[in-house]
């Protein structure tokens, strides 16, 4: 198989990446290097990885993840690019087994693990779907992961973490677009464009990825959800179509409505007044 570089986007994030980093080493496929993107850390994760000889770029100040994940990617000089969080850990065979579905067909663009909470007892995500509104959802999230004889599936959009990409397709189609920093639906546009451009996304199931979620999106509370709202208003525009918006119109008051009867929360309202209005693209995260 090919040369793969794994990168993994880095802020603050030291007790992270002193778990992952031995997953990756234990891999069963061996042909590939680490590089880490640092995303201005202060918590002694530059000196770490000095000591430990892990390649990485500074990038002096947190770009956000598409920014993080792009100045990593693009470093890259091998046929395959792979991105992880910093907040995962991975089976032994899971580069094997993304590395075997990638390479199985010229047309796929991207492959990405199965994800799992950090205990292994819930499905975090088996890729992406549009759902009512045109959110973006996760397939899956919250089932019981129950272990079965894993394989490839193609899926209409994969998230950007715990995933294989082939170098020359995200020179073709571009990288993740940073208008969507900090986080939220970066993935999501760049698997719309992947396909647009002819190429499969692709699901593993049999590579399997730990992930500790929640920590950092909690702590963006009212702030995070409303960049969420922001995010998926960018999306649509950049990428939807007369009947998606027409379908996305006629489900709005149920939305809000559920959004109103769940918990009020403004975040959804005023993203839509800002786009309604035209100053979502003042609202840009710097």
């Amino acid at each position: 198989m090919k040369k793969l570089t794994v990168v993994i986007v880095n802020w603050n994030g030291l007790e992270n990446l002193k778990k992952i980093i031995p997953t990756l080493r234990s891999q069963t496929y061996k042909n590939f290097d680490v590089l880490i993107s640092d995303q201005g850390s202060t918590d002694g994760s530059v000196a770490w990885m000095k000591k430990n000889r892990i390649k990485f770029v500074e990038n002096g100040r947190n770009t956000g993840f598409a920014g993080g994940a792009n100045r990593g990617l693009k470093k890259a000089r091998t046929p395959y690019v792979a991105l992880f969080n910093d907040d995962m850990a991975l089976e032994k065979n899971c580069l094997e087994l993304l590395m075997e579905t990638i390479e199985a067909d010229p047309k796929i663009g991207m492959a990405q693990a199965l994800i799992t909470n950090w205990d292994g007892s819930q499905v975090e995500s088996t890729g992406l779907v549009v759902t009512y509104g045109s959110f973006i959802a996760t397939k899956d999230k919250y089932k019981p992961f129950v272990r079965t004889i894993g394989g490839p599936k193609q899926v209409d959009m994969a998230s950007g973490g715990a995933t294989v990409f082939r170098t020359s397709v995200l020179e073709k189609v571009g990288f993740f677009d940073e208008d969507f920093n900090p986080a939220y639906n970066e993935d999501a546009d760049l698997s719309i464009r992947i396909n647009a451009a002819g190429f499969k996304c692709m699901i593993q199931t049999g590579a399997i990825v730990y992930h500790r979620s929640g920590p950092t999106t909690n702590r963006l509370g009212y702030e995070g959800r409303l960049i969420n709202h922001r995010n998926r208003y960018r999306l649509m525009r950049k990428h939807w179509t007369a009947y998606q918006w027409v379908k996305a119109g006629l489900w709005f008051p149920f939305v809000a409505g559920f959004f109103i009867a769940r918990k009020p929360d403004k975040a959804v309202f005023q993203a839509t007044y800002e786009f309604l209005t035209g100053q979502l693209d003042k609202k840009k995260w710097k």
